[in-house]
């Protein structure tokens, strides 16, 4: 994966920072105190529950802004991708083989725009996967991972096996856009319907 280089970095990010505002979200503010909050609770200054419920509503905001910046950054990252392997397609080609049949086979096929097309969606897809971890939904991700190859990446491959040439290299990158379409779709929902919207 070509967008894989620079978008397993934000999904990180989305990881390690999505973490702590999850955490603080979802607990009415309560991850954000540490011990200087134990300290004031000693002391009898505990904050009031409207400040808890503010620094709750504030971090589920904080959340969905790093979302949003994190997964724009991928689309963008993904697309100078694909227009760098539009643009510098035969050396990119050359930089994993120097086979000349090979380069030729992947060049004048169906496969290379399949690939070139699925960067933006690949990028997505990564950083999604920092979105869920952040949300400790690992029960999810493993669901969107195992059914979007089951109903998606399995079934394609059958369909597009031999159809357009035998050597595969165009169904097993259809059925893995596929793949990656599902486990996108799965990992949103479970992040955005099953997590945010009931913070």
């Amino acid at each position: 994966m070509f967008t894989s280089t620079i978008c397993d970095g934000i999904e990180t990010a989305a990881c390690v920072l999505g973490s702590r505002l999850a955490a603080v979200a979802k607990k009415g503010g309560g991850g954000g105190g540490g011990a200087g909050q134990a300290d004031e609770e000693r002391e009898g200054n505990s904050r009031p529950s409207s400040n808890t419920a503010q620094n709750a509503a504030r971090a589920k905001q904080a959340f969905l802004y790093l979302s949003r910046r994190l997964l724009l950054s991928g689309i963008g990252i993904g697309a100078t991708y694909s227009l760098l392997m539009l643009v510098y397609r035969e050396q990119i080609a050359r930089f994993f083989t120097r086979d000349e049949g090979a380069i030729a086979f992947l060049l004048s096929g169906p496969a290379w725009p399949v690939v070139v097309a699925a960067q933006p969606l690949n990028s997505l897809v990564f950083i999604s996967d920092g979105l869920i971890y952040a949300v400790r939904d690992f029960r999810g991700a493993f669901l969107s991972m195992a059914l979007s190859f089951a109903l998606g990446f399995l079934p394609a491959l059958a369909l597009f096996a031999g159809v357009v040439d035998k050597a595969g290299v165009f169904p097993i990158w259809i059925a893995k856009t596929v793949h990656n379409v599902g486990r996108l779709v799965g990992v949103s929902w479970c992040v955005w319907a099953r997590h945010f919207r009931r913070w």
